[in-house]
């Protein structure tokens, strides 16, 4: 992953990854007070996520690469509706997000061409979002936390990520 930005004047750093397939350049911020890969989706109006998100936004519709999370994949799922696993995020500074979980194909590399950086890992599609992270610039979080999903599905991910 190659970070990018400066947390002054930003706040943050973010990084450029690819997700689904065909894959869609999705500017992340990065987090290591959460657990989760989200993205805000296509289908999350304005009125629900607010309007400051780049494009394209990430659309499950278009990739042929995803698969819905089950109600009981994963312990995040809190409703639990027939066939999906929705997630409700809540951040420190008292935004939060809402979604359903998918498994999806990301690249974690700027470098598209190198297919060893390809993996199917689980991510929040973002439905709705709720204060300050309504205005960011990034399409979502790459959560690098403690118990990140990322970490804890492919135990080898963290070797590729940051050899």
């Amino acid at each position: 992953v190659l970070l990018l930005g400066n947390p002054h004047p930003l706040g943050y750093y973010h990084a450029e990854i690819y997700v689904g397939r065909p894959p869609v350049m999705q500017d992340v911020m990065i987090s290591t007070g959460s657990d989760l890969l989200e993205v805000t989706c296509s289908s999350c109006s304005d009125k629900n996520c607010g309007s400051s998100q780049p494009s394209p936004l990430y659309s499950p519709q278009r990739s042929s690469t995803i698969k819905y999370a089950s109600p009981n994949q994963y312990q995040q799922c809190q409703k639990k509706q027939p066939k999906k696993c929705l997630v409700k995020e809540e951040y420190d500074e008292g935004s939060s997000i809402e979604g359903f979980m998918l498994q999806e194909t990301v690249i974690l590399s700027p470098f598209r061409v190198f297919r060893d950086n390809e993996t199917s890992i689980p991510l929040v599609c973002a439905q709705k979002e709720t204060g300050s992270i309504r205005s960011r610039k990034v399409h979502g979080t790459l959560g690098l936390g403690r118990h990140s999903l990322l970490f804890s599905s492919l135990p080898t991910l963290s070797k590729r990520m940051f050899s």
